[in-house]
């Protein structure tokens, strides 16, 4: 009880709401709408292929032979996922290069 009352007596005492100014750098209000920041599917990174795949493999004792067809789906699915991708930097490439020509 003792030791206790020892760290009770020089803890800090809560501030008083009163005291402390509020200044509002922008309105305390909320916006009638949600910022989308995850639109990205499940598809565009193939988490559903690997699933299917972890699935497959679990099931037959992680035999590739027998999940051959999952393996081909997950492949195909991270060469388009990067082709994408690539397409994608490549434009804004053209783009940032077009703007500094002109």
């Amino acid at each position: 009880m003792r030791h206790t009352l020892m760290y009770l007596k020089n803890a800090r005492s809560p501030q008083n709401v009163d005291k402390v100014p509020i200044k509002e750098v922008i309105p305390l209000s909320l916006k009638n709408r949600v910022s989308g920041g995850m639109r990205n599917t499940m598809e565009s990174k193939c988490l559903y292929e690997i699933s299917l795949l972890f699935k497959c493999w679990t099931e037959n004792e992680f035999s590739d032979k027998v999940c051959k067809k999952q393996i081909e789906n997950l492949n195909t699915c991270v060469l388009n996922y990067t082709i994408s991708k690539l397409l994608i930097f490549y434009a804004c490439i053209q783009l940032f290069n077009y703007i500094i020509a002109n």
